[in-house]
């Protein structure tokens, strides 16, 4: 048997939008900027504390 074990568990969460466009998707994601990065930031924030 192999023995495995964690090296690191740091983590980055780059916030984007799945869309280039707001009408529709066109399978473009972009990095978020401004008010929706912080937008998307604070949801994963708020969902990290519920799994704590």
């Amino acid at each position: 048997l192999h023995n495995y074990f964690t090296l690191s568990t740091d983590y980055r969460i780059i916030p984007a939008l799945i869309s280039s466009r707001k009408d529709i998707n066109d399978f473009k994601p972009v990095i978020a900027e401004g008010k929706e990065a912080e937008r998307i930031l604070k949801k994963y924030e708020d969902l990290s504390k519920k799994i704590r």
